[in-house]
């Protein structure tokens, strides 16, 4: 036998029909490369998701925690700390003297704005956000 005589068939052929063809591989390849751009596709579609799902949930975190700083600076007294202790009698004393009531309703008034400057901030945050979701 010399080695010239000897066909080596890598195909399956039945009929004249080569299994393993030129023609079928370029097949095969351009069905993985229509699956795996498929496949990227639905990755895209997930992050998208999980990223919708996560700005929605810090939406929620960041309104939580605005509310609990707003709380907490309301509540704070508006005497410097030596006289701390003191301080809600002299604002007792002040909601009730008729001289500094003129004080006080300014001290409310300006709280008033603070939080209803801080509430304009946050409504404009949500315009905002929902501007860029819908883009």
């Amino acid at each position: 036998m010399h080695c010239s005589s000897i066909k080596f068939s890598f195909g399956y052929q039945q009929n004249g029909i080569d299994a393993y063809s030129y023609v079928a591989f370029a097949l095969d390849i351009i069905f993985v490369a229509i699956a795996n751009v498929l496949l990227l596709n639905v990755l895209v579609a997930l992050f998208n998701v999980t990223i919708s799902d996560v700005a929605e949930r810090s939406k929620q975190i960041w309104g939580y925690e605005r509310y609990l700083i707003i709380i907490e600076y309301k509540d704070k007294p508006s005497i410097p700390p030596p006289f701390v202790k003191d301080s809600d009698s002299i604002e007792n004393e002040l909601k009730t003297d008729d001289d500094h009531c003129c004080w006080y309703t300014l001290k409310r008034e300006n709280m008033d704005r603070i939080v209803e400057a801080l509430e304009k901030i946050g409504f404009k945050f949500h315009n905002w956000q929902e501007q860029i979701n819908h883009k």
